[in-house]
């Protein structure tokens, strides 16, 4: 006992004398920082947010801290990343208890400073990434704050959390929130209140912030999440979205209580979930949980949860990520009755106006990405035809709503041969153009709309643009998701860009600092609904008209219906 108070008083000496500024007093204990002098950066890593979630807590709803910690705890190191497939340069361990976050502000930030914060999600189809990935280090971003005067905080929590898509990956995590199976196992079996886990870890950590972000020199109230849409090249057909849907869904969705945040950041916005089934539909023969079941070797009932909790994550956690992926669509965030995360589809909830009326900024990056899988099949006629609806339907967990004359307008608004589609990504080849053009309109603009024009209705503060700059990617495959984030983390591609890439940046500092990104981005009217287009050297308002008839249908309540929306 004498032994142990010692230790505790001796860290706690030497962590007062080593640099007393990186102390941070929370109600859970004192964390320890670093600074990067060579950045001038200061760093928080690794801090728990939530209970392990793990034994009988794995499948459940993130459960609050309860108890404190002695001493002096180090804070220099990321926290686990959640099960996931092994990758170089990950620089993180990999275990199911990995429910953390990290903190990032300006060197010499005083403690009372209430800086803005800006929480990132960052993008990963929902299933890659990690909070210790170097290529999402902020430092470019505190720095240039720093520099034009509008110094913030910076906080990761991945948001790559909902779905596997057609591959044949498991799932990182970006400090951090479950995954997969891990974070959205969907079925009847399971109580609502557990469902769409990792949205719910999103929320959990934005409480933490709420009640600890103080200690480290941020406002509580001044909290704006940024999301981001990644895409995953595979070998089958379709891709998800992550970041920016994290961000929509705590939008559309808001959780009861206090305001977790007053402003959202959007990189290729989507409507938030690309679908939504209810938790049952899991359960048929060919759906994901009963395939999980019968990877398993579990009968289908009620001891099947507890069974499945009972699986050692170690040897177990490949089974557990995706359910025989070559099947396709592995899961999806699910809409249950009240008592769940989400209990209404988003389509429904905004043309009721049910979602939260902040300040946001958000656009599309063009792009033909996610098509990529079914370039240079080189068909025509029925057979080019019978492809796209395939593409269609192989989108969906549920292709049965969907009806002979929705897919057959589908067709019609996106025929074969038109050198329209993808404007300047057209590529000639009919088949991926099709596919490449109605995937972004129904993931991107479409939703996007739906709730622009809503928020912009009813006076709501909002600004939008269309990202269009190439970055030397092959012009036909457009503008690949992501590739925009150079501009704001770097390194920015070439000296040339760094004027455009300052620009952008600078426009969503001030979005994070005062609620606008300044007079050069007009908003979004009723009256004038206008994006901004972002191209270096033509960075103009032009009117949000494109593909107009298009999402106009794709928006449509039948059609919405029908794709679970």
């Amino acid at each position: 006992m004498i032994l142990s108070t010692l230790i505790f008083g001796l860290s706690t000496a030497l962590a007062l004398a080593s640099d007393p500024e990186l102390l941070a007093f929370t109600p859970q204990g004192i964390y320890l920082g670093t600074c990067n002098s060579t950045s001038a950066v200061e760093s928080w890593l690794g801090i728990r947010y939530a209970q392990p979630p793990v034994t009988e807590l794995r499948f459940r709803a993130p459960q609050p801290l309860t108890r404190t910690f002695a001493g002096v705890q180090n804070a220099s190191t990321f926290g686990n990343a959640c099960l996931q497939a092994p990758r170089a340069g990950l620089g993180a361990p990999i275990a199911e208890d990995c429910l953390f976050l990290n903190i990032w502000r300006p060197q010499n930030t005083p403690r009372d400073a209430r800086l803005p914060v800006l929480v990132w999600f960052h993008g990963g189809r929902y299933t890659t990434g990690a909070g210790s990935d170097p290529a999402f280090n902020p430092s470019r971003i505190l720095q240039r704050s720093t520099e034009i005067n509008k110094p913030i905080i910076f906080v990761t929590i991945y948001a790559g959390v909902m779905h596997t898509v057609q591959v044949r990956l498991w799932a990182l995590s970006h400090s951090n929130s479950r995954m997969n199976t891990f974070g959205f196992l969907a079925t009847s079996l399971l109580p609502v209140e557990d469902l769409n886990a990792g949205l719910q870890d999103q929320a959990e950590a934005l409480r933490f912030l709420r009640a600890n972000i103080a200690a480290f020199g941020g406002g509580p109230s001044k909290v704006t999440l940024w999301g981001q849409v990644d895409v995953l090249r595979s070998l089958r057909l379709h891709f998800s979205k992550a970041g920016a849907g994290g961000v929509l869904a705590h939008i559309v969705h808001p959780q009861p209580g206090s305001a977790l945040f007053r402003a959202a950041l959007a990189n290729s916005e989507t409507g938030p979930f690309k679908y939504s089934p209810p938790p049952e539909t899991y359960d048929a023969v060919d759906k994901p949980f009963r395939r999980l079941l019968d990877l398993t070797q579990c009968p289908f009932g009620p001891k099947a949860l507890t069974y499945l909790r009972g699986l050692p994550s170690a040897n177990a956690s490949r089974t557990l990520l995706t359910p025989d992926p070559s099947v396709g669509q592995v899961w999806q965030p699910t809409i249950s009755p009240s008592g769940s995360f989400a209990f209404e589809r988003a389509s429904v909830r905004i043309r009721e106006v049910k979602f939260l009326k902040i300040p946001s900024l958000a656009g599309t990056v063009v792009s033909t990405s996610f098509a990529s899988p079914i370039r240079g099949h080189n068909l025509t006629g029925q057979a080019e035809d019978t492809a796209f609806t395939h593409f269609i339907r192989s989108a969906l967990v549920d292709a049965t709503l969907l009806t002979p004359e929705t897919i057959s307008t589908i067709h019609h608004l996106y025929p074969a041969n038109d050198t329209t589609l993808g404007g300047r990504f057209n590529t000639g080849d009919s088949l991926f153009d099709r596919a490449a053009a109605w995937y972004t309109d129904t993931m991107f603009p479409g939703p996007r709309r739906m709730l622009w024009e809503q928020a912009a209705e009813r006076g709501q503060r909002v600004w939008g643009f269309y990202y269009q700059e190439l970055s030397g990617n092959d012009r036909t495959r457009g503008i690949s998701h992501s590739s925009e984030l150079p501009m704001f983390f770097g390194p920015v591609p070439s000296s040339t860009q760094l004027p455009f890439a300052n620009q952008l940046l600078d426009s969503y500092i001030t979005f994070v600092t005062h609620l606008n990104p300044g007079p050069a981005w007009p908003m979004y009217t009723k009256n004038k609904a206008n994006v901004l287009q972002l191209i270096q050297g033509n960075v103009a308002l032009i009117p949000d008209d494109f593909d107009q008839v298009k999402t106009d249908f794709l928006n449509s309540e039948g059609v919405l219906r029908q794709f679970q929306k």
